[in-house]
């Protein structure tokens, strides 16, 4: 685990801008693809925000094959995301990371997702 200094902080917004251009050129990856857990933990961070940022914070577990990540509102509007596992969420995502990753982004509804392997607690 590392953490960005301030100075690699303040390029968030052009790492957001790039993965905004980038994310309309991408698609479902085929079978032999490699696909990693922990790749998921930035966009998440960069274009995820807490839509009831005066409610309590809350907790999300997603639970891919290769790195659970850890989802947490502020209470600011915005999300905290990292790996590892939390005691007691109040929500636990479980499922291929292409179909979490989209159920959470928007995309895909929950239902859709569900069709596609998610599991919700």
């Amino acid at each position: 685990m590392f953490r960005l200094t301030p100075r690699g902080q303040a390029l968030d917004e052009v790492v957001a801008a790039l993965g905004r251009w980038a994310s309309p050129l991408m698609g479902d990856p085929s079978r032999s693809d490699a696909v990693r857990g922990h790749w998921f933990i930035l966009p998440l961070r960069l274009y995820l925000r807490d839509r009831f940022p005066t409610a309590p914070p809350s907790t999300i577990q997603i639970e891919i094959p290769d790195q659970p990540i850890v989802l947490r509102t502020a209470g600011d509007g915005t999300v905290m995301a990292y790996a590892g596992r939390v005691a007691a969420p109040e929500l636990k995502l479980t499922g291929p990371p292409v179909v979490v990753m989209a159920v959470l982004l928007g995309p895909m509804s929950a239902r859709q997702a569900k069709g596609r392997g998610l599991h919700i607690e």
